[in-house]
């Protein structure tokens, strides 16, 4: 049975996110990563050999811009503690990035010490959400909180949460000695026996391993000979299990065209206890089909659009608003109103006043929405930032 670990130590204080935040982190397991290690994680964002080749770097830094969410977070974080602070009337203090003396595998960023000895551990969460942290912090935030108790010797944890922006929820955990023992049980032998050996866990099932596969080796063309009995055994439980998908699939589909058959063409299932069994899927929208075939009612929407721009300008608004909030789900080519709402700010152009481009996740049409209203702010949020086209004022 492992030891409970006991004191720290601080760690040089660097910026979080650089490049020497990321080198120390190299050095130990993170709180984010023990979900991972525990097989709590989606195996398409991150799973121990991705881990393994991130800490015996094989892989490079990652210096990508953080995604939207992890970015808002970043952002939030010193708010939330502050709101904490005040509401629970203490102190929270930042300390930089720390190192357990007893398992100096497990490291800790901690969010912040609180003036009444308990550890601060904030968190951020959308409205979608919400049901999961009802009465309750979810099992991957609670798992990465847990292991700070270890590192830093603290009996307990608080867990401010905002959820969707404008509600906070404050949890307080206990120390639970039988959960530390289970996530040191887990990581130190993989930091022993992988990391230090140099010795490979499994690949992943997800695309986290497929996409540091592609990044570690590329795609070099030609042959690898290699025999047969190193491969035989992965190559069978692959053809095993496309067949088995298949037959799945097949079944599956069948059991869908039944359900189909006592629907005799109407649009959903329901039983004796009026419940829904099964529905109807509505197609996909057919975006250009649509405006080939009602070209009438695209004209006319723009002009409902453009008419009611003009009348707030008339009204002397300091500013007018497109919202376009789904437009990231599309590519540059399938964004078929692209043209369109061009001309509806080219015509507002003349007003002189600010014209925001409201979109989310829309990197790859910034280039676009740039030019059509480049004095104006535009809501994607990194990259748009990247740009130089997220401004305030």
């Amino acid at each position: 049975m492992t030891a409970i670990a006991a004191p720290y130590i601080e760690l040089p204080a660097v910026e979080d996110n650089s490049i020497e935040w990321l080198q120390l982190r190299r050095q130990g397991i993170g709180g984010s990563e023990v979900s991972t290690l525990l097989g709590m994680q989606n195996p398409d964002w991150d799973d121990p050999y991705t881990i393994w080749l991130d800490k015996t770097g094989q892989t490079p830094l990652d210096l990508n811009p953080p995604s939207e969410a992890a970015f808002w977070g970043h952002v939030l974080e010193p708010v939330v503690r502050a709101r904490a602070a005040d509401i629970l009337g203490v102190t929270i203090s930042k300390p930089p990035m720390l190192r357990s003396v007893t398992h100096p595998f497990m490291q800790y960023s901690a969010d912040g010490f609180m003036s009444d000895e308990r550890l601060y551990e904030g968190k951020t969460a959308n409205a979608f959400k919400a049901s999961e942290w009802k009465g309750q912090i979810p099992t991957t935030p609670n798992c990465k909180s847990r292991p700070a108790c270890s590192s830093l010797a603290k009996n307990r944890l608080l867990s401010p949460a905002l959820i969707g922006g404008q509600k906070l929820e404050l949890f307080e955990v206990d120390r639970d000695d039988r959960i530390i023992t289970v996530i040191l049980d887990t990581c130190e032998p993989f930091w022993v026996d992988n990391v230090l050996a140099g010795i490979a866990p499994p690949v992943g099932a997800g695309d986290a391993s497929k996409d540091a596969l592609k990044q570690l080796y590329g795609r070099k063309g030609g042959v690898r000979k290699l025999p047969v009995s190193e491969f035989e055994e992965i190559h069978a439980r692959a053809l095993a299990h496309a067949a088995a998908e298949k037959r799945e699939k097949l079944a599956k589909q069948q059991a869908q065209n039944e359900l189909r058959k006592l629907l005799a063409g109407k649009d959903a299932l329901v039983g004796d206890d009026d419940k829904v069994w099964a529905a109807l899927k509505n197609g996909v929208f057919a975006s250009a089909k649509f405006r080939d075939k009602h070209p009438s009612f695209t004209t006319s929407s723009l002009s409902m659009l453009r008419n009611s721009l003009q009348a707030q300008l008339k009204a002397g608004v300091d500013a007018v608003q497109l919202f376009d909030s789904w437009a990231g789900a599309l590519s540059l080519a399938d964004y078929l109103v692209l043209p369109h709402s061009e001309r509806v700010f080219a015509e507002v152009a003349a007003a002189g006043v600010p014209r925001i481009h409201f979109g989310v996740g829309t990197g790859e049409l910034l280039a676009r929405w740039g030019r059509q209203a480049p004095t104006s702010w535009v809501s994607t949020g990194d990259s748009a930032r990247r740009r130089g086209w997220c401004r305030s004022g």
